[in-house]
């Protein structure tokens, strides 16, 4: 058992069954039971979230990315059904066909 779940049982109480102990300091070491609540993943991802805190690795900032926000901007403006296919796109820009499919649904690279 973590401290922290340690400290917010012997000063708080319980912990239902599933729930996270959340850390209103960010501090994942803290165990000082005024900065611990209780809340579910959801509630501490959104925590996370709304203070600014979560990593952006979307687009072009992903380590694996082939692609520039302009390519994808490009395979959209580029695209023309029946007339210019995904095979092309795909070659063009160096990518597979899924990947090229996925930029022109919107399923990928949203934000371009």
């Amino acid at each position: 058992m973590s401290a922290y779940r340690a400290s917010y049982l012997m000063h708080r109480g319980t912990i239902p069954e599933g729930a996270h102990v959340c850390h209103s300091c960010d501090n994942a070491l803290c165990v000082n039971p005024d900065h611990l609540w209780i809340g579910t993943q959801a509630d501490n991802m959104r925590d996370m979230i709304r203070k600014g805190r979560r990593a952006d690795f979307s687009g072009s900032k992903h380590g694996m990315a082939k692609l520039t926000e302009e390519n994808a901007a490009a395979i959209r403006a580029a695209y023309i059904p029946r007339k210019v296919t995904l095979r092309e796109l795909a070659s063009r820009f160096n990518v597979s066909v899924g990947t090229v499919h996925r930029v022109i649904l919107g399923t990928s690279w949203k934000n371009s």
